[in-house]
């Protein structure tokens, strides 16, 4: 069943200047999707569409959970979507993290005996804690993205859009985050949008779109999308790196699979050594 559904959408922030150019795609309710492309490729447009910004577009609808979005039904589909920018500072509220994570737990109405329980399990999850009582703007990059994080997921949306959600984090914490919005994917069923250009990130997807210039120019499951080597090297996208060795040690007659799953690679190559 899709909760998101993109139907021949066109738009430009200049009349003569397409942004998207006839875009339709769909997004399984429970899946994590990814929308992959290069910078200026569009894609961070359509996570703006997603949720109403801008509200008007130039052809095509928008549908989220069964909801066409227009004018009038924006509040209804913003309450099952949740973003989290690439830039973390579009987003803070509050005087202290605990303000801002406590900000869409208001918005909810959520009783306020039950947002401090809350506030704390998600700045915990996102290793925020012992910053409750800081100020959001003289944190690093890296812990605004944290907190960011942390308020949206605490809200429990049905859809998490990230827009180059973990750009800004060491690649320690880049891997603790996708963990847990992986695990959020996997045990909540919640529908994850990840808007990216890591390769490595899309391989790990249940599906993948590829923009390209405003166009989608390939959809699919990871291993069929992202082992096209000439599309992606022809979009100026790198190759999985589990994908680049095990085709070298096919090459090379090892009985080895192409894979895109760095995990899988591993264990591969653990059984190779075990049988030598």
């Amino acid at each position: 069943m899709s909760i998101i559904e993109v139907n021949h959408v066109t738009f430009g922030y200049e009349e003569n200047k397409k942004v998207l150019k006839d875009v339709s795609f769909k997004v399984e309710k429970g899946s994590y999707t990814t929308i992959l492309g290069h910078n200026g490729s569009g894609k961070s447009t359509i996570a703006k569409l997603l949720i109403g910004l801008p509200d008007v577009i130039d052809e095509g609808e928008i549908i989220i959970g069964g909801i066409k979005l227009s004018e009038k039904t924006l509040n209804d589909v913003r309450l099952q979507i949740g973003i989290v920018f690439q830039n973390p500072d579009n987003q803070f509220i509050g005087s202290t993290v605990r303000d801002d994570i406590a900000f869409g737990l208001e918005n909810l109405c959520v009783p306020h005996d039950d947002m401090e329980p809350l506030i704390r399990e998600w700045a915990g999850k996102v290793n925020m804690l012992d910053f409750l009582d800081h100020e959001p703007t003289k944190l690093s990059g890296g812990q605004k993205q944290r907190v960011a994080i942390a308020g949206i997921m605490a809200m429990g949306p049905d859809i998490i859009i990230l827009d180059e959600a973990t750009s800004m984090l060491d690649p320690r914490g880049r891997k603790e985050i996708n963990e847990l919005i992986h695990q959020l994917n996997r045990e909540r069923q919640m529908t994850i949008l990840s808007i990216t250009h890591d390769i490595e990130e899309a391989a790990l997807s249940d599906a993948v779109i590829l923009l390209n210039k405003g166009q989608i120019v390939s959809s699919g499951k990871p291993e069929e999308v992202l082992s096209d080597v000439k599309m992606i090297e022809s979009l100026k996208l790198d190759v999985p790196f589990a994908y680049k060795v095990s085709t070298q040690l096919r090459a090379m007659h090892l009985p080895v699979d192409a894979t895109i799953n760095n995990e899988d690679l591993v264990n591969t190559l653990c059984q190779l050594r075990s049988k030598m």
